[in-house]
């Protein structure tokens, strides 16, 4: 026998067969996404759990968290965080309000349905600032990468009276880039606008120190967001207004 036959790994049967039922399952979830994408605008899509993990992005919905990664927002919001954290966005909104989600798709999503209401005003604007493009199924998609903050239509630049962000790692440097994403897109205070603006931040508690230095008037709020799954780290909301329950 070589060294080759010697080294090779050789799976059990149960294990085989529990690789099979993965890819199994992956082929299904391929195909339904692709009907979902014929679909399009028709579909109205009601929850993050539609979309399922792109596991080389990073994205865990319902997994729990990677074992040696500081996970952040690998996990996404239950839909009752994501509702929540959306109403914030629509309250006292108006039909002049324009309104950024910044990688934060389960809050866009839960935005898009509280706008199917018809309880709150349709707003400017509303736009979803994604690095996954699987995600511009929802519309109003611009493509985002944070490690170019500001690498953005033009035309974009403070223009948003509302705006949240989640980044997707607890890191200073990460911390300071959305920080530069937001300033860039929001419009600022200044009396005479169309309604209150309001900016919300969802990192982990570790981060609280550099999100109240990076954003001006940020305060920490009582709320505390909830995942599909459970985090080891204790997140934390952070924002410019008090959050309405």
């Amino acid at each position: 026998m070589d060294n080759d036959d010697e080294d090779r790994i050789v799976l059990s049967g149960n294990a085989l067969a529990a690789l099979q039922d993965f890819y199994n399952q992956r082929d299904k979830d391929l195909e339904a996404f692709e009907q979902l994408t014929s679909e399009g605008s028709n579909r109205q899509i009601t929850s993050i759990s539609t979309f399922k993990e792109d596991w080389n992005a990073s994205q865990f919905w319902v997994k729990p968290p990677v074992v040696g990664v500081d996970n952040a927002n690998l996990q996404q919001f239950t839909d009752a965080t994501a509702r929540l954290l959306a109403e914030q966005l629509v309250q006292g909104s108006t039909s002049e309000t324009s309104i950024a989600v910044v990688s934060a798709p389960s809050v866009f999503v839960q935005l898009k349905n509280l706008l199917a209401t018809g309880k709150y005003p349709t707003p400017a604007r509303i736009c979803l600032f994604e690095y996954d493009e699987r995600f511009g199924i929802l519309g109003d998609f611009v493509k985002f990468d944070f490690n170019k903050p500001t690498n953005l239509p033009p035309d974009l630049r403070n223009v948003f009276d509302r705006i949240l962000c989640d980044p997707p790692y607890h890191s200073t440097e990460c911390i300071l880039k959305y920080a530069e994403t937001v300033e860039w897109l929001w419009k600022g205070r200044s009396e005479g606008t169309c309604c209150e603006s309001r900016r919300v931040i969802c990192t982990g508690q570790t981060m609280k120190d550099v999100v109240l230095e990076a954003f001006a008037g940020m305060k920490q709020d009582p709320f505390e967001p909830e995942h599909t799954a459970r985090l080891d780290n204790k997140y934390a909301c952070f924002a410019d207004f008090e959050l309405q329950r």
